[in-house]
């Protein structure tokens, strides 16, 4: 065993957070971008499938001038510490738990528990996306909020977040803004053709039934001609 207070480097901030007694059981070194960051493989064994796999049949180290390195390839540094933070606080004995603040903070979790099979950290993560969802104002819902539902439709199907691609395009679908449906270059810029058309056509059928049940003037009865025409549109493309 070695003194904890060894690991205590500018770029292992999320061990101040444990009692001494556990950083000093520190047995695997991640190696990212050159900078080695002490980790307990029995923490991210339970946390990871992918390390749970690197470590099966490991012998333990004999002594600290041979805990081994383990490299990960194409991570970033900066994105691994805020993981290991999050996971190190959260996860495991400590009275400050983590908590994800903004979207910008949730990303890198994000990537790294996708990549590693972390998958207590990947449902935290959608999880908050969703209360976001939840709380996008009334008021803001084409400038910032549909704006940013968008590019989570993005991230959803980008890392297998079905359930936060569900909220996101059920969020769209009863928004039904004429700016933002009529904003081709927006959709198809924005989203998956399979996303744009499940909601084309959820859209077209809440439509349907709106119209089955009131009478509807205005705009909103000159823009459903627009869903047929974007619908072909998408399948042309």
């Amino acid at each position: 065993m070695v003194s904890g207070d060894r690991w205590l480097s500018s770029d292992a901030t999320y061990l101040k957070f444990l009692d001494p007694s556990f950083a000093e059981m520190i047995d695997v070194l991640l190696v990212v971008e050159g900078v080695r960051l002490p980790a307990h493989s029995a923490i991210l064994a339970a946390n990871s499938k992918v390390f749970a796999e690197a470590f099966t049949n490991k012998a333990p180290a004999a002594s600290t001038a041979d805990i081994p390195d383990l490299p990960l390839p194409g991570d970033s540094l900066a994105d691994t510490t805020k993981a290991l933070t999050y996971l190190y606080r959260h996860c495991v004995f400590s009275t400050e738990p983590e908590t994800i603040k903004s979207p910008e903070a949730a990303r890198p979790l994000i990537k790294f528990s996708h990549k590693y099979g972390m998958q207590g950290m990947l449902v935290a993560c959608e999880t908050y996306f969703m209360s976001k969802v939840l709380k996008v104002p009334a008021t803001d819902r084409y400038e910032g909020g549909v704006q940013a539902v968008v590019a989570w439709i993005a991230l959803a199907e980008e890392f297998g977040l079905s359930n936060l691609l569900a909220q996101c395009e059920l969020f769209l679908i009863q928004d039904q803004d004429v700016f933002l449906w009529s904003d081709k270059a927006l959709l198809s810029d924005s989203l998956s053709r399979a996303s744009l058309l499940r909601m084309l056509r959820g859209l077209q059928s809440s439509r349907g039934r709106l119209h089955a049940h009131s009478s509807i003037t205005g705009p909103s009865a000159a823009y459903d001609p627009k869903l047929s025409e974007l619908l072909e549109w998408q399948k042309e493309s």
